[in-house]
């Protein structure tokens, strides 16, 4: 058999947020970057560098596993019997608990989280390395006596009150809502997220 691209083994390694990933993969795929859940997002970036063949999903992985499937070709397996059914060339060991990042030299590197607060700095390497440009959705709505200022990525349906100031670089994802007054900066808003005082009576 000829494969000329990768094989992306999916893995669950104990780490201090296993209370989170611990019940599934339910709970932890609610984490999202860039407006993806993690896994498909990390299976997106190295898609980005080399084709996929398949994601081998362990078994017991439910709530993600329609989502991969729906976008990558995909095999449930259990890694314990079947590892001599698992090709090492071109395998890819993608740790559940993981962040794929660009590197400042061009490639990509895997960050591992581990406490909480990798988030914060994960978070960082990633609005650093996906924000390049400032990409505002002509479906969002900005007050006239807003300021944006920096490289910022608004998407679809994103309201944004009077009197705010976005300081870039900074993500918000579709749906959001910014209150009247807020400052924010250096930061990554989820889709359907409220920010600040209540924006509209009702």
């Amino acid at each position: 058999m000829i494969r000329l691209g990768l094989i992306v083994l999916i893995k669950h390694v104990p780490h201090d947020l296993s209370e989170v990933t611990g019940l599934g993969d339910s709970l932890a795929s609610l984490f999202s970057v860039m407006g993806k859940p993690l896994l498909l997002y990390n299976i997106a970036k190295l898609a980005s560098r080399k084709s996929i063949d398949c994601v081998l999903l362990p078994e017991g992985f439910t709530h993600m596993a329609s989502v991969i499937s729906a976008s990558y070709p995909s095999l449930r397996i259990d890694e314990y019997k079947d590892r001599a059914l698992i090709p090492t060339d071109d395998l890819f060991e993608l740790q559940f608990n993981s962040i794929i990042v660009e590197s400042e030299m061009g490639g990509v590197v895997v960050d591992q989280i581990v406490y909480p607060w990798d988030l914060l700095r994960i978070m960082n390497k990633v609005l650093v390395s996906e924000v390049k440009t400032t990409s505002i959705s002509p479906n969002a709505t900005i007050c006239e006596s807003s300021i944006v200022n920096g490289l910022c990525m608004i998407e679809d349906g994103t309201f944004i009150d009077d009197f705010c100031k976005i300081k870039g670089p900074i993500y918000i994802g579709m749906n959001s809502r910014v209150g009247t007054g807020s400052l924010l900066r250096s930061c990554m808003v989820g889709s359907g997220s409220s920010i600040g005082f209540k924006l509209r009576s009702g």
